[in-house]
């Protein structure tokens, strides 16, 4: 009975005491799932705040690494955390909290980056290994390097960060205490390696999507700019300047370049053909340096070397020795890149800027896009100006070849017109030269007459030959003068250079005249700015010159034969009539009045005299000789005279009889003037002195010339009187 109550009474206990075990289990386990739902929370939140991070920050993983660093250590308990990126060469240091309580220490390790994986180091092993290494005390585990030990660290496990197999950085996690971290915690760190593996393929994606907008970008930027410059270029194809311009404002534009210059070579010279962004007194500097290249300069380097100069910092290049241009712009940075043609550079596009900084590569071959399409353009001017010039050539060549055809005709048709051909000549000089007169100039002597002039420039009909003027020098020196601007030649020239400040003409051009050795004349053309005369102009006038030698040799060849065709024509009129007169000497040997009746018919007619009068007209009164009382007794003849001229010639002869100042009495008296002339005169009325009733008598009967030939007979003479209207031309008198 007792027992009963007993068991009774401990049985409650007992249950009271399982009872409250198993609370405290319950309890228990509770709190561990708390604990663990609580740890996966905060997991899950650390998570959702790096994703949080990562897409606020696509292009940059550091902020993801940070907030992993940080996560890391305070949710796994450990003392810091630290991230690592492996290039595929090098250990990168990238984040880190917590490596030890010495900075200095600490600064140490982290100045050891970057560096190769090795095993001797923890990150470098689990990149080597590609597997998580889990080291629970760094100062017994083997194989490590001897800076490991010591550190605050005691234990440490390291995540490889792995993208498709291949190790791209580590995430590390240390603790003060031996043991390492749980698996939990273990595969926290996973976690967040995974997430920093997206983070970095995120960023590298991001800036891979970034470059490559920015390369498109670049390049439809590169693009436009180069259509921009072809359009320049086929609007203004031969416009070279415009092109120029164009393409060096597009090259410093795209290429972030301050200033800009573009030089090529245009005979000894490196001409600046085209500048960006200078002032005036940077732009003489840089067209003082145009004549040698050489490496103390951008320009000169470039084309010494013949490719690319590109100087990030002109200051620290040994070689560069420009201080005025530094002094003067301040320039820092450099581009040259050259203007080939045919593997030689003739030229140079020179890119500044006023900081130290490199050009892009993508920027140096836009650079030399540009190069090519400035040679192109350089060359279709170069090429449009030789097909011009050859062009103009071809104009002028087929001019003066038109003038000299119209100059060969005029000679053809007026050969002997020297006036005509002389004044056509200047006429196509003075047009074809685009001068403003042509004056050509023939020989007299010791002056220079003007032959022929075309234009409205005045002119002075006769100039000495001296060296004091352009036309006497190039007669005295044989050799073309040409004066560029005769107002500046006052001492060279003197006498031309008074004359020039009266007309104005400022250019001239002179050519001798040549007749083989002898100067006969000149050619001048003029004008009255200073424009001076182009080598196919000179040639040109050169070419008038030769045929204005040729007309005057024409000329004179043709009155040379025209003198000798009218000499032998006269020695055949003198034989015809010498035989005439034979005839009728034969016929009418004693009928002495048909013999001088033919004399002086056939003086006449040899003469080209309107009269002639028998000889004892002119003896009749004046001679006392036997001979001459006898042939006064023959009838007088008279030959083309009018009876009412003869009738009034008689009465002029009886008048004048018993005096000596007639022609005939003049002649026929011995002294003095027989003496000092020949005996056969051919005298002017004007140039002869007479008595006023014969001048009277003369002037009614028309005649101004005069000719008297003695008759001989024996030791006397008697005269022969032939009269013509007009002047003194001819000397026909050897028949007479």
């Amino acid at each position: 009975m007792t027992a009963t109550p007993d068991n009774a009474t401990l049985d409650p206990q007992q249950t009271i005491a399982e009872l409250r075990r198993k609370l405290d289990e319950s309890r228990a386990e509770l709190a561990a799932r708390n604990s663990a739902y609580s740890e996966r929370i905060a997991y899950q939140a650390a998570a959702n705040d790096v994703l949080k991070v990562m897409s606020a920050s696509p292009g940059d993983p550091q902020p993801v690494f940070d907030l992993i660093v940080e996560r890391a250590r305070d949710l796994c308990g450990g003392y810091g955390a630290t991230v690592y990126q492996f290039d595929g060469t090098l250990i990168h240091w990238r984040a880190a909290t917590g490596v030890s309580d010495n900075p200095s220490a600490r600064q140490a390790i982290q100045a050891m980056y970057p560096m190769g994986p090795t095993r001797e180091w923890p990150p470098g092993r689990a990149i080597i290994e590609r597997q998580i290494i889990h080291i629970s005390d760094l100062e017994t585990e083997p194989g490590l390097t001897p800076a490991m030990r010591g550190l605050t660290v005691k234990s440490a496990v390291l995540v490889p960060l792995m993208r498709v197999g291949l190790p791209i950085g580590v995430l590390s996690l240390g603790s003060r205490e031996r043991g390492g971290f749980t698996d939990t915690q273990i595969e926290l760190l996973k976690t967040f390696a995974e997430q920093a593996v997206i983070a970095i393929g995120s960023a590298e994606t991001y800036r891979a999507l970034q470059t490559r907008t920015t390369d498109l970008q670049e390049s439809l930027q590169q693009q436009t700019a180069t259509a921009d410059v072809l359009k320049v270029i086929s609007r203004s194809a031969f416009d070279l300047e415009t092109v120029l311009d164009a393409l060096l404002s597009s090259a410093c534009r795209l290429c972030e370049a301050d200033i800009g210059t573009i030089r090529y070579k245009e005979g000894d010279e490196f001409r600046l053909a085209a500048t960006f962004g200078c002032k005036p007194e940077w732009i003489e500097h840089f067209r003082r340096y145009s004549t040698k290249p050489d490496r103390s300069s951008v320009f000169g380097r470039t084309i010494a070397e013949g490719h690319i100069v590109h100087i990030p910092d002109l200051l620290a290049d040994p070689d560069y020795k420009r201080p005025e241009a530094q002094k003067l712009m301040g320039v820092k940075a450099a581009l040259g890149v050259p203007l080939a043609r045919e593997g030689e550079a003739f030229g140079v596009i020179n890119l500044f800027r006023f900081n130290v900084s490199s050009f892009e590569d993508r920027q140096i071959e836009l650079v030399q896009t540009f190069a090519d399409q400035a040679v192109i353009a350089i060359e279709n001017a170069r090429l449009f100006d030789e097909v011009q010039a050859k062009t103009r050539d071809l104009t002028e060549s087929l001019q003066q070849q038109t003038a000299t055809g119209d100059v060969l005709k005029v000679i053809s048709r007026s050969a002997f017109d020297l006036q005509k051909v002389l004044d056509t000549l200047a006429e196509s000089a003075c047009r074809l030269c685009d001068a403003y007169d042509a004056v050509i100039l023939l020989r007299e002597g010791e002056f220079l007459r003007i032959a022929a002039h075309y234009g409205e420039i005045p002119v002075v009909d006769k100039w000495p030959v001296s060296r004091a003027w352009i036309g006497g020098r190039a007669v005295v020196d044989r050799m073309p003068v040409h004066v560029h601007d005769l107002l500046a030649e006052e001492a060279e020239f003197p006498m031309a250079h008074a004359f020039a400040q009266q007309t104005g003409h400022r250019t001239l051009f002179a050519v001798p005249l040549m007749r083989e050795q002898d100067v006969i004349g000149a050619i001048i053309i003029r004008r009255t700015e200073v424009r001076p005369f182009t080598d196919k102009q000179i040639e040109l006038v050169q070419t008038f010159a030769d045929q204005a030698v040729i007309a005057i040799e024409n000329v004179r060849l043709f009155n040379e034969v025209q003198a000798r065709t009218n000499d032998l024509s006269e020695s055949l009129q003198q034989q015809t009539a010498t035989a005439d007169v034979l005839k009728v000497i034969s016929r009418s040997t004693f009928d002495l009045s048909a013999v001088l009746n033919t004399l002086v018919e056939i003086s006449c007619s040899t003469l080209r005299s309107r009269r002639g009068i028998s000889p004892t007209i002119g003896g009749y009164n004046l001679r006392s000789s036997r001979e001459l009382r006898l042939f006064s007794r023959f009838p007088r003849v008279y030959a083309n005279e009018s009876d009412h001229a003869r009738a009034r010639y008689r009465g002029r002869s009886r008048r004048s009889r018993g005096q000596d100042h007639s022609h005939s009495g003049r002649f026929s008296r011995s002294g003095i003037r027989l003496r000092r002339r020949p005996e056969n005169w051919w005298i002017s009325y004007a140039a002869w002195r007479s008595s006023d009733a014969r001048r009277r008598c003369h002037r009614r009967l028309g005649f101004r010339a005069l000719y008297i030939a003695t008759v001989h007979t024996k030791a006397d003479r008697a005269g022969v009187h032939l009269r013509r209207p007009g002047r003194d031309r001819h000397r026909k008198h050897a028949a007479v």
